[in-house]
């Protein structure tokens, strides 16, 4: 696995939950961007795992693509 080491003012950034941060060369080419997942609070981790345990209805990326196409569609 590759490593990365940031100076402490690119950490800083690092640490912003939500940040979007572009990644670019020494010459300034664009190489991509992180992304700073936001911090999750306990009640929302509790919430995650109640519903991870329930027995509701799930569905996949593309089930609810398809869902949206059919509702958006002109009759």
């Amino acid at each position: 696995m590759h490593e990365l080491v940031v100076n402490d003012a690119q950490a800083q950034l690092l640490t912003e939950p939500g940040a979007h941060v572009p990644v670019r060369d020494q010459r300034g080419n664009y190489l991509g961007y992180i992304l700073v997942a936001p911090k999750l609070t306990e009640e929302e981790i509790a919430e995650f795992k109640r519903r991870a345990a329930s027995n509701e209805p799930r569905f996949t990326t593309q089930e609810a693509l398809e869902r949206l196409s059919r509702l958006n569609a002109k009759p």
